[in-house]
């Protein structure tokens, strides 16, 4: 006879990590002698298969090396879906060069990782492809998770443009962010500041020298002195002297620098995509003039929600995160 399952016995919950997903669009120009294979209804969607056969024949150009990293698209899923076409993807960024150690937080003790030479450190970069049926525009709209440690969306196209060009395909491959036009008003609000926060790749840190050259020069003394793939600066101003003395040195300069920051993404909207962090604690005139924070990358369409992950191993779970990512698209009616 069987036993009745013990309520009082409650199951541990399932674990979750916070994630963030960027939207674009990918504008691609094909090769100037390409047809499109009549067994495809579109040039991405003949692009990423070619490149599964790749993976699948074990092509030794399915991995593509960037620096101390190689990428490696595993995983290309096609779903119909209403007139649309869902793409999933996952792209991998392997490290081999050397591997971080194991710690016991209980025991305080660490352990080496054993690894075989043609073993490597990997972090998946989820992504997701939609595009109409048939489409002839070489556009697609594109939603890709945001993983501090794996790879971004220059990376991704990076890897399509290499193995695209490969196969005769891909001419170029641009990423452009999806917008929505905030930063004219959020301008308008903002008051006095407290404190400004700008987080740069390093390969990117030439960029601000657009924006102003006495942060430019900082970045660039730390990059020298650091030698770190990402950098972030905190700059804390006397918000409590600057509403006293807006006049003074201090606060005119804080204004001046957001200011030009604002002005540099508005100009051009790609720009948002060679700054990791720009964030301003300030006065919000929305607010009566109480401290916000205010994310002047907010013109990027994004999104943030809570990922299941596995147990042991600690990875997400890639169903749950691709079914997010439709929600996503659905929510930011693209």
């Amino acid at each position: 006879m069987a036993k009745a399952k013990d309520k009082s016995v409650t199951e541990a919950p399932i674990k979750q990590i916070e994630r963030k997903v960027h939207f674009y669009e990918l504008h691609a120009v094909n090769q100037d002698d390409y047809e499109i294979d009549a067994r495809y209804d579109s040039m991405f969607q003949e692009l990423l298969s070619k490149i599964v056969l790749l993976v699948r024949r074990k092509d030794s150009r399915r991995y593509q090396p960037m620096g101390d990293r190689l990428f490696f698209i595993n995983e290309i899923i096609f779903q119909p879906e209403s007139g649309k076409r869902i793409i999933k993807g996952k792209l991998l960024s392997v490290r081999k060069d050397f591997f971080p150690e194991l710690m016991n937080t209980d025991e305080d003790t660490m352990r080496d990782i054993d690894a075989d030479d043609v073993e490597g450190i990997v972090e998946t970069t989820h992504f997701m492809i939609q595009e109409k049926n048939a489409n002839r525009t070489n556009k697609v709209r594109i939603c890709i998770e945001y993983n501090l440690y794996g790879a971004k969306i220059n990376d991704l196209v990076y890897y399509l443009m290499a193995l695209g060009t490969h196969l005769n395909i891909l001419k170029s491959l641009k990423p452009v962010p999806i917008i929505r036009n905030q930063l004219s008003k959020i301008k308008d609000r903002i008051g006095e500041i407290s404190k400004l926060k700008v987080r740069v790749k390093s390969d990117n840190i030439d960029a601000i020298d657009d924006v102003d050259t006495g942060i430019a020069t900082v970045f660039h003394k730390s990059k020298e002195e650091f030698d770190q793939e990402y950098l972030t600066l905190e700059f804390k101003y006397d918000y409590y002297e600057s509403k006293d003395k807006p006049q003074q040195h201090g606060a005119l300069k804080a204004k001046s620098v957001v200011g030009k920051f604002i002005d540099w993404l508005i100009d051009d909207n790609e720009n948002a995509e060679k700054l990791e962090t720009l964030e301003v604690v300030a006065q919000d005139s929305e607010k009566h003039d109480r401290l916000q924070t205010f994310d002047l990358l907010v013109d990027k369409v994004k999104d943030d929600f809570k990922i299941q992950r596995k147990e042991k191993s600690r990875t997400l779970i890639s169903e749950d995160m691709f079914d997010k990512m439709i929600s996503s698209f659905i929510k930011q009616r693209l």
